[in-house]
């Protein structure tokens, strides 16, 4: 269940969000960079990058709610996570407050990503490295999981999701998190009105 929903909320876990890295070029005489997007003659200033960094580590901070997150995304924010697409169709969800619902039950349960930790695991960083760009903004986690080799031992792992911008918020997410199998209860059946908390506004 715990890995379940880690998964469901955009990748893994999380704490320091020390380092990002923006690849841009030097300034121009405009004081203005290059930006690695779709179109090569997309241009964007220092200042949005270093705002769509910002918002990654907003969004991974521990101590951000769920409303926080919520609200760093536009009104039509398009999810591409399978499992929290497939949650909000069986609770009625579009895909911003299936995220916020989920969002809730994990933080109301200390099981954020970046908030859990076994004993003895260090802290996972979903905010690891950022790379931003005018529209386009990848946060890579490094998180801690078991050893199978040795026991009581941890080992990093590294995974990426990217979201895209629009209007200085998140407008789309891809991560690489699957469906989990089998099947949890919370996939077959919409969960009872109290555990979504109360309806976003």
């Amino acid at each position: 269940m715990k890995g379940m929903w880690a998964g469901f909320v955009a990748g893994a876990v999380v704490t320091a969000i020390g380092f990002s890295i923006g690849r841009h070029q030097p300034a121009s005489a405009f004081g203005r960079y290059d930006g690695l997007a779709d179109s090569d003659n997309m241009r964007c200033t220092a200042e949005q990058l270093d705002h769509n960094r910002q918002l990654v580590r907003t969004f991974f901070a521990p101590g951000r709610s769920p409303r926080d997150a919520y609200d760093l995304m536009v009104p039509n924010y398009v999810q591409h996570n399978e499992g929290v697409k497939r949650f909000g169709q069986i609770n009625g969800l579009k895909d911003r407050d299936a995220f916020k619902a989920i969002d809730e039950i994990l933080t109301n349960n200390g099981q954020r990503p970046e908030l859990l930790a076994l004993p003895g695991q260090p802290r996972n960083e979903m905010a690891f490295k950022i790379i931003a760009t005018c529209d386009y903004v990848v946060a890579m986690h490094r998180t801690f999981v078991p050893d199978p080799q040795k026991v009581g031992a941890f080992y990093p792992a590294f995974d990426f999701e990217l979201w895209r911008i629009s209007d200085g918020k998140f407008a789309e997410h891809w991560d690489s998190q699957r469906i989990p199998t089998p099947l949890p209860d919370l996939m077959r059946a919409p969960m009872r009105p109290a555990k979504l908390g109360a309806p976003a506004r």
